[in-house]
């Protein structure tokens, strides 16, 4: 029983409660990227003592801030755009506008979603990407690995006022644009982790067949083993110290 006999029912609390012992135990982060990696075949990469972790991580935001701080050029509406543009507006490779609207019926995209052809939007891309949070975050030297959270509730954001108006592609946009301004060649790994993935809950369909992870999981970012369970964290956390 929570404080004063009342029960935390928050996602955050849930998070920062079964990853705690992640911070504690190398062992543990070991075996979380490499039950990532699993379905990717990449397992065998992972090495003790090179993975790291973070929660309620803004990415976009800390980096630009910490350009500011040590005077060097921080990312700007334009050179952001200029990143996000070859990843997610190629009509030869991938176009987020032209794939949610092929994949996703349940949700018709206005012109101001996912298009950065004018300053305006532009604009609103920089604001969603320093204003997107991600839940964990694990970091390998080849693997930047973007989890989100679902406790009581399976909804995820889709606002249409936003520029990146899905919640799960906004996150995975923001950390592939990040990459690329660091001119880093780690590839992004998304997991999702939530009550019972599997089981569905009338009306709602079950956590791996919500249409946002469906979407992700259609475009190949996301491998369906990747969406897990709160007992499957548990697990894999279990660890002591003589094992670290």
């Amino acid at each position: 029983m929570g404080i004063l006999g009342i029960t935390n029912r928050t996602e955050n609390w849930k998070t920062a409660e079964f990853f705690a012992p992640f911070f504690e135990y190398d062992s543990a982060r070991t075996r979380l990227a490499k039950r990532l990696l699993e379905p990717l075949g990449k397992s065998h990469e992972v090495q003790p003592c090179t993975v790291k972790i973070e929660l309620f991580w803004y990415g976009m935001r800390d980096y630009v801030d910490l350009q500011r701080k040590q005077r060097e050029p921080e990312p700007t509406p334009e050179t952001l755009a200029e990143s996000y543009l070859p990843l997610f507006s190629d009509p030869n490779k991938l176009d987020l506008c032209r794939q949610i609207n092929e994949i996703d019926k349940h949700d018709t995209l206005t012109d101001r979603n996912y298009n950065v052809s004018n300053r305006d939007w532009k604009e609103k891309l920089w604001t969603n990407l320093n204003n997107t949070e991600i839940d964990v975050i694990v970091k390998t030297p080849n693997h930047l690995f973007i989890g989100e959270a679902k406790h009581e509730t399976t909804a995820f954001d889709a606002d249409k006022n936003r520029f990146l108006m899905h919640q799960l592609i906004r996150e995975y946009v923001m950390a592939s644009t990040l990459i690329d301004c660091l001119e880093s060649d780690k590839e992004v790994v998304p997991f999702v982790v939530g009550n019972e993935p599997d089981k569905i809950k009338e009306p709602h369909p079950n956590l791996k067949h919500i249409h946002q992870i469906g979407f992700l999981r259609d475009v190949g970012w996301l491998k369906e083993e990747n969406v897990l369970s709160w007992d499957c964290i548990d697990e894999i956390a279990k660890s002591t110290p003589t094992a670290n």
